[in-house]
């Protein structure tokens, strides 16, 4: 109870104090010096946070009453814990038997958790997002459950194809394949070889350099110019026009080059060509047959006589595609810039 005035504390109720040498002299000298350190340790640790440390003995005795349970656990499971012992030993004699490795995963994983670092933000958002995309998985597995079953039907009418058709295939595709390697193997080389500047992967490593000299602008020849592409570009869509007016004519194109290579046609008479005449400054003598030349007083005349008979025509260059051959003019539009009457001359 609390004490009142005057009142006194009998002797029985009291204790006479331990001396902390009587306590330390229950110890051998090695455990003495052992406890004198341990004290100064934590007098050092203590100093400046006194409160704190005496705050912290209060949770001593529970600490020790559960690490008493705890060695009395293991001292009962003796055995189990000396092969916990031996394996923890045997792991950490392997592990410091490839402490290079060890150092090289440590360092890996030093840069990964920087460079997860340095994306917190991102992982942040990610992880915001990760359960409405759990959701909306679960909705595709729970909705490719019933499109599995839709495929059941599908599967099953597969079967007798893969069965009797592609087991057949697959039995011709093994010689092909074989045969293939060589030119697989030669493939490999046109990706990838020993040297410079003689593969595909090499090439593709110019790529940027290809596309600065093909699409952007530079400075050439002391002006700045557009890449390659863009120029090329801007010269197709000058040229197109011309392209659009000439693509009609490719029938006669092909058919210059086919009657250029051949001396002619043949029918059930026998070979043919067709030829057209042309007329200069020259005729032929009635006596004697060779080739005089026109006095040039004469040509006018003889040119407004060819012209005014109909015999002579000039200034046919606008014929229309397929004049080459009668009846097979037509015009790829009606605005089409071509004059239908210029066909070749005769019947």
């Amino acid at each position: 109870p609390a004490l009142r005035e005057g009142d006194e504390i009998p002797a029985i109720n009291t204790e006479s104090a331990v001396p902390i040498d009587s306590v330390l002299n229950t110890f051998d000298p090695v455990a003495r010096l052992a406890v004198s350190k341990s004290l100064k340790l934590f007098r050092d640790f203590s100093l400046g946070k006194e409160d704190r440390s005496q705050a912290a003995l209060l949770y001593l005795n529970p600490a020790i009453s559960s690490g008493s349970r705890l060695f009395q656990e293991l001292n009962r499971s003796r055995p189990e814990l000396e092969r916990f012992i031996d394996s923890t030993a045997s792991l950490t004699t392997d592990l410091s038997a490839r402490d290079d490795q060890l150092a090289g995963l440590v360092t890996n994983l030093g840069t990964t958790m920087r460079a997860l670092a340095t994306e917190r933000d991102n992982l942040g958002d990610s992880l915001e997002q990760l359960p409405t995309f759990l959701r909306r998985t679960n909705t595709t597995f729970v909705n490719l459950r019933a499109s599995l079953d839709d495929l059941d039907p599908l599967v099953a009418a597969s079967k007798p194809v893969v069965r009797d058709k592609l087991r057949p295939l697959f039995a011709e595709l093994r010689p092909f394949a074989a045969d293939a390697a060589p030119t697989v193997r030669d493939l490999s080389k046109t990706i990838r070889r020993p040297g410079a500047d003689n593969d595909l992967i090499e090439l593709l490593n110019r790529q940027p350099a290809i596309d600065r000299i093909a699409n952007r602008n530079a400075v050439r020849n002391g002006k700045d110019r557009p890449g390659a592409f863009k120029a090329l570009q801007a010269s197709a869509e000058g040229a197109t026009p011309q392209f659009e007016y000439f693509r009609p004519y490719t029938p006669e194109l092909a058919g210059w080059f086919d009657d250029f290579s051949s001396s002619g046609g043949y029918d059930a008479l026998g070979g043919f060509s067709r030829a057209g005449l042309g007329l200069n400054g020259f005729t032929v003598a009635p006596l004697v047959g060779d080739l005089l030349p026109v006095p040039p007083a004469l040509r006018d005349e003889l040119l407004t006589t060819l012209l005014s008979g109909g015999v002579l025509k000039t200034d046919r260059n606008n014929r229309c595609p397929g004049s080459l051959e009668r009846g097979a003019i037509f015009r790829p539009t009606p605005d089409f810039n071509c004059d239908p009457t210029q066909v070749p001359i005769g019947r």
